[in-house]
């Protein structure tokens, strides 16, 4: 199965005139662009679904996720950050079974405005390739704070100017590969931030536990 996910992460190659920095591989491009690079054949993961008691009755595809780190719903991290702790805007493509994410599965989530926490922004800040259980990521799978075949973006918005995205395709992010349980890292798997941070080994309820003996 990992076969099948590298295949597709060779990053796209961007027109050099693009290109903002010499000195590394920063572009930057439009709006239109990025989203058409990164939602490429995806869907929203929530939809308004027929009328129960006078309400849109809401379903989802994959389960919903919050926040800047695009983590599942914690009540204790909820009231600790408030209007931060927004839901962030789902997309998927792949396999489904009774209206669910089951099988083999990729997922994009976008963030939301910092300041404006109703405000979405396009930016991808988490991507998930791997497998799925009912909506639930389950099994292996490969997450990254941006869209692998892109690279790591940054909405550039200023005020008069046209909205725009900073693309670097040479920033080494987070990137988790390995096992997933009921939505969260669990058993073996290797986490790399950035350039010089590794946790190889064992993971639990979400986070490293210790290395593999």
């Amino acid at each position: 199965m990992t076969e099948k996910i590298r295949k597709i992460y060779n990053k796209v190659k961007l027109n050099e005139r693009y290109r903002i920095d010499d000195k590394s591989k920063s572009y930057r491009i439009s709006i239109k662009k990025y989203v058409s690079l990164t939602l490429k054949g995806m869907t929203p993961s929530e939809n308004s679904f027929g009328q129960v008691n006078f309400r849109f009755k809401k379903e989802r595809i994959t389960e919903a996720r919050y926040g800047s780190d695009a983590v599942l719903y914690n009540k204790k991290t909820a009231k600790k950050e408030g209007d931060y702790f927004y839901k962030c805007p789902a997309f998927y493509k792949g396999e489904k079974k009774n209206g669910k994410a089951n099988g083999w599965g990729v997922e994009a989530l976008r963030g939301l405005s910092v300041s404006l926490p109703s405000h979405t922004l396009h930016t991808i800040i988490q991507f998930y390739e791997g497998e799925w259980k009912n909506g639930k990521r389950n099994g292996y799978g490969e997450s990254y704070n941006y869209h692998p075949s892109v690279g790591w973006a940054l909405q550039y918005d200023l005020e008069g100017e046209r909205i725009q995205m900073d693309i670097e395709q040479d920033n080494p992010g987070i990137v988790y590969k390995g096992n997933w349980v009921n939505g969260v890292m669990e058993g073996e798997g290797v986490l790399s931030i950035g350039k010089n941070i590794t946790e190889s080994g064992l993971f639990k309820n979400g986070k490293f536990w210790k290395k593999k003996k």
